[in-house]
């Protein structure tokens, strides 16, 4: 093949079909596919159609007034005028409702957010290349000039708290204040020491120390020198063993006016192993269990949005009027908690890796279980799970929970779990007697939908072989009754027995599945409640929809909670009520009636 060949044949096999390829991706513009939904949401004669759109309206609403919110920080420089436009599409195109006259969404095009800091001046980054201080890196903003601020050791006071520290990290202190005083020459030292350690304020500069006992609690003891502080800021100073420039803290001040922040908190490194941490972690905290993760999802100014942070930090003085440290617990519970009520009250805290102190090593080992307890009784939190996985559980006096059946807010587990091992034993029971019982109603209902109890559930309803009705009470009354439980009956109809919080009711049954499977040799079908199969209908799935109709899993609470007169009524899935202790945990009405995710051990 000669070389005019070899090109015509490349131009022809190779040129011409990617050209082609490329012209076509190019032009062609696909028809958009057509499809006929089996229910349409704007259907007239789907019944549930006007209160499920109405639901998703308000529940758009909400979050979009959320999203709002957070967008007066400059945390979140985020297309908010996009956002806006997917709402409004949702509400017009595919709900087909006008937003609710209520409605808090606003244009939000035309407002600025910019945080103007009056206290330290900005930065800049100080390079054209980013290659400017090459290989080290100790350089790159600068700090611009600026006029009316504040000096800076007027604005900020440190905070320290050695009481509890060993004695070799003791020995390290004096070198500790020493580099401070050399840092940052006039800054405030306000420290906490041991009684016995030997320690003179006139050795330091602008050094207020305080001395308490080694059995003082290390919250009592911050709460103390907290108070004691006359700045405008504060420097939580936890853990700190070395003192260098790394610590950076006009930066930590600058950004929370910058980021709206009320807490500021610098990453950290272990004095003797050099383990670095930006300590950012973000945290769930739902139906009594609160769950940690090492991580963010949102950064502004090379910081780190987070809800729970390790390392010191530098927050508003202020702040601990409104949001304090509680007294005599522990001092892993008492900063869990201070975080989690500032995430409650929707405040921003945020991690700045850029900033680092140095930690004493034995401060970063493994949390017990210990360590939580004071946290759990006073959050009513059952579950909590570290970041490392790690899941520490508390009995219902441990968090003061038990079970409060109030409308509204789901039960404990401990609640839970109380009635599904009272049913459990009733079967077990009632099969070692030669019984036929099976679960039905809303607790076959409950483990249709969560393997267990339904968590508004008010009783548990079984269903008794009418055959087996004197002989259950014959056999088993004895037992329950020595056991401390109550024993109703209402002949020939119905046997009810009560435990200290709960109600299981038996009513008896002419024809039961269990019966008609054993006559064919065939063994009965078992659901799963709580970790343990008991006895069912031969297809409890069919039963459960055949009894309650349409969606039934979708949730709606108890019939007697939602003005029926019987279990028989149709009663479908609506918004949950009102909870009677916002910002419970357990609240209900924090989610749609549908699902079981947001009621399983959550992860951030």
């Amino acid at each position: 093949m000669d070389v005019r060949t070899k090109k015509l044949c490349y131009l022809f096999c190779v040129v011409v079909p990617i050209l082609t390829l490329f012209l076509y991706k190019l032009f062609y513009k696909p028809a958009p596919p057509s499809f006929k939904p089996v229910v349409s949401i704007n259907d007239p004669n789907n019944e549930f159609s006007k209160p499920t759109k109405q639901l998703i309206a308000d529940q758009l609403d909400e979050v979009y007034a959320e999203i709002e919110q957070l967008a007066h920080s400059s945390m979140f420089q985020v297309p908010r005028q996009e956002l806006k436009v997917v709402f409004d599409n949702l509400d017009d195109a595919i709900i087909g409702l006008p937003p609710p006259t209520n409605s808090k969404r606003q244009s939000i095009d035309h407002h600025s957010y910019a945080v103007v800091n009056t206290d330290i001046c900005q930065e800049k980054y100080a390079y054209d290349k980013l290659s400017g201080d090459f290989p080290h890196f100790y350089k790159g903003f600068n700090i611009l000039n600026c006029s009316g601020v504040p000096k800076f050791h007027t604005l900020l006071t440190l905070t320290y708290n050695f009481v509890h520290y060993s004695n070799d990290n003791l020995k390290l202190i004096p070198s500790l204040l020493a580099d401070i005083n050399k840092v940052y020459p006039q800054i405030k030292i306000i420290a906490a020491i041991p009684t016995s350690f030997a320690l003179a304020e006139m050795d330091f500069r602008d050094l207020q120390l305080y001395r308490y006992d080694s059995s003082s609690a290390a919250t009592d003891v911050w709460r103390d020198i907290i108070s004691k502080v006359q700045t405008k800021y504060v420097y939580i100073g936890r853990n700190v063993i070395h003192f260098t420039w790394f610590d950076r803290l006009e930066r930590l001040v600058r950004e929370i006016n910058n980021l709206n922040a009320v807490v500021v908190a610098a990453a950290f490194r272990t004095l003797h192993s050099g383990h670095w941490s930006n300590g950012c972690e973000q945290s769930v905290f739902r139906n009594y269990t609160l769950a940690y993760q090492y991580g963010y999802s949102v950064s502004a100014q090379e910081c780190l949005l987070c809800h729970h942070v390790h390392g010191p930090f530098v927050t508003k003085t202020q702040l601990f009027k409104h949001i304090s440290l509680d007294s005599s617990i522990s001092s892993t519970s008492a900063f869990a908690a201070f975080f989690l009520d500032i995430k409650k009250y929707g405040k921003i805290i945020v991690s700045c890796p850029d900033a680092m102190a140095f930690v004493t090593d034995e401060s970063q080992q493994a949390t017990s279980r210990t360590d939580w307890k004071d946290l759990a009784y006073r959050n009513q939190i059952e579950k909590i799970m570290l970041n490392s996985g790690e899941l520490f559980e508390f009995t219902c006096d441990e968090a003061k929970t038990h079970c409060q059946k109030v409308a509204g807010l789901a039960l404990s587990h401990c609640c839970l779990k109380e009635l599904a091992d009272f049913v459990k034993l009733v079967l077990l029971k009632c099969e070692e007697g030669g019984m036929l019982c099976e679960i039905q109603e809303g607790t076959l209902i409950g483990t249709l939908k969560f393997n267990g109890v339904l968590p508004w559930e008010l009783d548990a309803d079984l269903a008794l072989h009418q055959n087996n009705y004197t002989a259950f009470a014959e056999k088993l009354k004895p037992y329950f009754t020595g056991m401390g439980y109550k024993w109703s009956s209402e002949e020939p109809r119905m046997h009810q027995i009560f435990s200290k919080n709960w109600k299981v009711e038996l009513f008896t049954q002419k024809r039961m599945d269990t019966q008609l499977l054993k006559n064919q040799g065939i063994s009965g079908t078992r659901i799963n409640l709580d970790g343990e199969f008991v006895p069912t209908s031969e297809s409890p799935g069919l039963m459960g929809r055949n009894r309650y109709g349409a969606e039934i899993y979708q949730h709606a609470l108890h019939w007697s909670q939602t003005g029926k007169t019987s279990s028989w009524d149709f009663y479908g899935a609506k918004k949950f009520p009102p909870c009677k202790t916002p910002g419970h945990s357990a609240c209900l009405d924090q989610y749609i009636p549908d699902g079981n995710i947001m009621f399983k051990v959550p992860r951030p």
